[in-house]
């Protein structure tokens, strides 16, 4: 399970998204946030997951 490919999945995925820039973080609080630029609306959304033993995220929080 490459993690990284999975967390661009999700983040294509999202309806604004619209190919701007994202960036993945380490937090030391409950493991991994992103984030990412709407080119549509100028934005910046950030969302919070976990990684299972497996490496699969799960759990986005949009914040």
């Amino acid at each position: 399970m490459d993690t990284i490919k999975e967390v661009e999945k999700f983040i294509k995925a999202q309806p604004d998204y619209g190919n701007g820039r994202y960036a993945i973080h380490t937090s030391s609080y409950e493991g991994w946030s992103l984030s990412y630029h709407s080119l549509a609306q100028v934005k910046l959304v950030v969302y919070r997951f976990k990684v299972n033993d497996k490496g699969v995220p799960f759990d986005y929080q949009r914040l």
